[in-house]
């Protein structure tokens, strides 16, 4: 190989490699598009804290009117369903 062809694959490689550091780490692999980045574990994170957020208003409206369990269960299933619906949202963004 000469000089030049050296030069040229080089310069190829070094374009190539900084092209894929500029993408995204999160691909849809089905869709071949960029999701928007969440990982797993902050998906877990969001699904814990709007679960324990319900479980804590639930708790607090329990203790209030006297009740046992019914707003706790209710603000829970509540505050699960709100998180799964925000990751969805957010997942869904393109």
């Amino acid at each position: 190989m000469s000089k030049i062809d050296d030069t040229f694959n080089t310069q190829e490689i070094d374009s190539k490699i900084q092209e894929l550091k500029n993408q995204s780490n999160c691909n849809n692999i089905f869709a071949n598009k960029a999701l928007p980045c969440k990982s797993p574990s902050s998906m877990i994170f969001e699904l814990l804290a709007g679960t324990a957020a319900g479980a804590i208003a639930g708790y607090a409206l329990d203790k209030l009117f006297g009740t046992k369990f019914v707003f706790l269960s209710v603000f829970i299933l509540g505050g699960f369903a709100g998180s799964f619906y925000n990751i969805y949202k957010q997942m869904s963004k393109r």
